[in-house]
């Protein structure tokens, strides 16, 4: 009997999304994939399919990459790599592997590439219909071999950017961190048409998209959101937040800190300590804030403020 493996498996060695193993299936683009009791069954043996969509290409020369322009304010990885000037700062996600902390934060001073390795690691990390895998192929996280390669493509993501919270009072910033929450699950408001999402969680994740939800239930929405993608694609969440510091500075500048902090402390708590569901959680920006009390009863946090280049631009 030919030995076979899952969509998962074959995903893993194939550096591959789960989707997109999926989708290969379908098209019969993996020979001798079969159905059985509604699930697709790969032979061991398979070939991964050529990706016919793009071109592997080898890496560019080093003149004409000195040619390039650099990346000032240019926060994209995907633009970055392929038409900037890119310094490789892709062995930052073996150390994360190789550290396991459930929860990075990174604070560096203001133009320190903070949000260019932001997206790296979302590029790296998430689910997605697109191969990722192009973006690395000629990187050096790519050379440290399978061990690496099976995280790529693996994870949902969860991704929030504080930057635009900078008002002068906390009824309008909590409004925009509201919108900004609502814009992420409407990103996945695929759980809320999936038949495992339970009557509860529709009626809640309803509340959250048309802004009907209360302030308690704003603060459970990280934990929630993190809890219905893992029950949807059997992974834990990656959960990624650029300038978590942002409206806690503002708050303290215009003089609404109480608020703030009470907001966040329980944001954070539900969505970081004991959470079941969460794979990896990384937060970025300028301040170390972790004696603000927005993290109090947070144990499983990594606090890197070391002020090296090792990871700026």
């Amino acid at each position: 009997m030919i030995p076979t493996m899952n969509i998962k498996r074959a995903a893993q060695i194939w550096s591959l999304s789960e989707r997109r193993v999926n989708e290969l299936c379908k098209t019969g683009r993996i020979e001798g994939a079969y159905k059985e009791e509604g699930r697709w069954v790969i032979p061991a043996n398979a070939r991964k399919p050529v990706d016919e969509r793009y071109k592997v290409s080898a890496p560019p020369a080093l003149s004409t990459m000195k040619n390039r322009p650099i990346p000032i304010g240019v926060t994209k990885f995907r633009k970055v790599s392929e038409e900037y000037y890119y310094v490789d700062k892709t062995l930052m996600i073996k150390e994360i592997l190789d550290e396991k902390a459930v929860v990075s934060l990174y604070t560096r001073p203001r133009a320190f590439g903070k949000t260019l390795n932001l997206d790296m690691i979302r590029t790296f990390f998430e689910l997605s219909d697109e191969d990722n895998t192009k973006y690395f192929r000629n990187r050096k996280i790519w050379a440290e071999g399978d061990e690496y390669k099976a995280y790529m493509g693996k994870y949902p993501v969860i991704y929030l950017d504080f930057r635009p919270v900078r008002f002068e009072d906390w009824f309008t910033a909590y409004e925009k961190i509201s919108k900004l929450i609502i814009d992420e699950y409407d990103r996945h408001r695929v759980l809320m048409e999936s038949e495992k999402c339970s009557q509860m969680d529709r009626v809640y994740f309803t509340k959250i998209l048309t802004g009907r939800y209360n302030t308690s239930e704003l603060k459970s929405s990280l934990y929630m959101l993190s809890r219905m993608l893992y029950e949807y694609y059997d992974e834990e969440a990656v959960v990624i937040i650029d300038e978590y510091d942002t409206p806690v500075y503002y708050a303290h500048k215009y003089g609404y800190s109480e608020e703030m902090t009470d907001f966040f402390r329980a944001f954070y708590y539900e969505g970081f300590q004991e959470n079941r569901n969460l794979r990896f959680a990384f937060m970025a920006g300028i301040l170390n804030l972790s004696n603000q009390g927005i993290f109090d009863g947070i144990s499983n946090i990594k606090i890197n403020t070391v002020l090296d280049k090792k990871y700026g631009d």
